[in-house]
Formats: structure tokens, sequence, C-alpha cells
């Protein structure tokens, strides 16, 4: 009986210790699991702090494009009624102003055509504020047919 007693204690022997070593092998899964976790959690709050960052940015984007819209809008209202008492005009003071006034345009439609470009393809297509291009063509022309 003893020899089955040995046998049996050799075997119960082997057995824990293949479950000990089972088991520290998965505390060490676990250990690094939870590493892991912990790493992406953080990149999570990161990446949360990023979009939140962005979505502050593109809604200060949005309202600057707003305001320039806007400003746009009210400069080809002003340019519009200058125009119109241009045309109105007829002395020759007034046509000697209004050619300076001309080329000083001219030359700040140069500039701000392509800030004007910019801001086009800048400016959200379902945006309230929409820069009206047949408008802003034909005062474009306007000052060409000087």
């Amino acid at each position: 009986m003893s020899t089955i007693n040995n046998e049996t204690v050799s075997k119960l022997n082997e057995a824990l210790t293949k479950l000990i070593i089972g088991y520290e092998d998965l505390q060490k899964e676990n250990h690094s699991l939870n590493d892991n976790l912990t790493s992406l959690k953080k990149e999570k709050e990161a990446l949360i702090l990023k979009v939140k960052n962005l979505e502050n940015n593109i809604n200060l984007l949005n309202n600057t494009n707003n305001e320039k819209s806007t400003s746009m809008n009210s400069m080809l209202g002003k340019i519009e009624s200058l125009l119109g008492n241009k045309n109105n005009s007829s002395t020759s003071n007034n046509n000697e102003k209004t050619v300076v006034f001309d080329k000083k345009i001219s030359n700040h439609n140069e500039n701000t055509k392509e800030n004007i470009d910019e801001s086009i393809l800048k400016i959200n297509p379902e945006s309230e504020n929409k820069i009206d291009l047949n408008r802003m063509a034909s005062l474009l022309n306007g000052f060409n047919s000087k």
C-alpha cells in the first residue's frame, strides 16, 4: 500500500506543480493585460482631448469664416453702392478720385481674389452665409470695364 500511496502522492505532487506553474503563467498574462488596459485608457483620454481641441478649432474656424463672409458681403454692398455713385457722377474731380479709387480697388481686388478663393474652399457648403459668386463676378466685370 505504501507504493500506492507514494505513487498517488507523486502524481498529486506533479499535478500540484503543474497547477502552480499554470497559475503563475496566468498571473503574468493578467498583469500584462492590466498594463495594456491602463495604456489603452490613457490613449483614449488623450484622443478625447485631441477631439475636443479639434472641435474647438473647427468652431473657431467656422466663426472666423462666417465673420469673413459677412464682412465680404458688406464690402461687396459698399462697392456696389460706390459703383452706382460712380456712374452718376459727372465732374472731372469725381472722375479723378474714382480712377484713383478704382486703381486701389483693382489692387485690392487682385490681393483679395486669392483670399476669396481660399475662403470659398474653406467655407462649409452648408453655411448660411455663402458668398454670391455671380454678384462678385459682375462686380469684377464692373472694375474691368473701365
